[in-house]
């Protein structure tokens, strides 16, 4: 699934769909004013904990049917996103997981002062049972003032044959059903 915190032509809250827990003084707002070269869009995301005690977390969940699990995290995957550090201690913490199962990731990422993609890649081994909200966080503990844009999580060993937009699981139940 790829999740955009961006919105691409409208001026709106870039965290629309996205839950945010504020701390303090902390903040989330649009920031259209320093996006990444070569973006689409028109805004990203500013995310400001001024005091060290001030923290900011946006939270994004996926599969989240109770009971039943449409994505499971098989293979390679990559979670990629853009970020600038603005100003303070320029970093933020990054976590994905799934409820009552794996934790794929949970690494502090180090930001410079100009714009950057990272990409953390994970290996997960779900295997049909995994069951339960997979909740990606982004977690901004001050003195920190960061910017953050197009967010995706991708598996990066697909089957090459599969040329389609849909996940190899998709295209597999697809051609088993030959609608």
């Amino acid at each position: 699934p790829t999740t955009p915190l961006r919105t691409p032509t409208l001026a709106r809250d870039p965290a629309a769909g996205w839950s945010t827990t504020l701390t303090g003084l902390g903040s989330v707002t649009a920031n259209a004013t320093d996006v990444p070269p070569g973006t689409q869009g028109t805004q990203t995301i500013a995310i400001t904990s001024p005091t060290p005690a001030d923290q900011v977390i946006l939270t994004n969940y996926f599969d989240g049917t109770p009971g039943i699990s449409f994505v499971q995290l098989n293979g390679n995957h990559v979670l990629s996103f853009k970020a600038k550090g603005v100003y303070g201690n320029m970093s933020v913490a990054v976590n994905l997981k799934r409820y009552g199962g794996a934790v794929f990731l949970n690494q502090t990422v180090h930001l410079t002062n100009d714009w950057a993609t990272y990409n953390l890649s994970f290996s997960g081994n779900e295997n049909g049972s995994s069951v339960g909200t997979v909740q990606l966080t982004f977690t901004v503990n001050g003195p920190n003032v960061v910017n953050i844009d197009d967010v995706s999580l991708t598996q990066t060993n697909s089957d090459p044959t599969n040329q389609t937009a849909f996940r190899d699981p998709v295209v597999n139940a697809l051609k088993q059903l030959n609608p």
